[in-house]
C-alpha cells in the first residue's frame, strides 16, 4: 500500500512541476514581446457572482501602436472599481491584442 501511495505522489509532484515549468516558459517567451500603453475607463459592468455578492469589471479602450483602437472588458473583478476616464495601464500581446 504504502509504494502505491509513493507512486501517486511522485505522478502528481511531475505533474505540477511539468505545468508549472510549462506556465513559466511561456511567459518568459511571451514576455519580450509585451507592450504597455494607457487605457481609458469607458464603462464598468455590474453583475453577482452568487446571490449577494457584487462584483465590477471594468471596460476600457486602447490604441496600438499601429492605430487600431480596442475595446475590451478586464476579466479581473474590483468593487467599487474605476471611474469612468480615468486613465489605466495596459500590457498586451501585439500579435492578439
Amino acid at each position: 500500500m504504502h509504494v502505491f501511495q509513493l507512486l501517486i505522489q511522485v505522478f502528481v509532484a511531475g505533474t505540477l512541476v511539468w505545468t508549472s515549468a510549462a506556465e513559466l516558459v511561456e511567459y518568459l517567451r511571451t514576455r519580450s514581446r509585451l507592450v504597455r500603453t494607457t487605457a481609458v475607463v469607458v464603462g464598468l459592468e455590474d453583475g453577482e457572482s452568487r446571490p449577494g455578492v457584487k462584483r465590477r469589471s471594468t471596460a476600457f479602450r486602447f490604441t496600438t501602436g499601429d492605430g487600431r483602437s480596442f475595446e475590451t472588458t478586464s476579466s479581473a473583478q474590483t468593487w467599487p472599481g474605476p471611474k469612468v476616464g480615468t486613465s489605466i495601464p495596459v500590457v498586451y500581446d501585439p500579435e492578439r491584442p
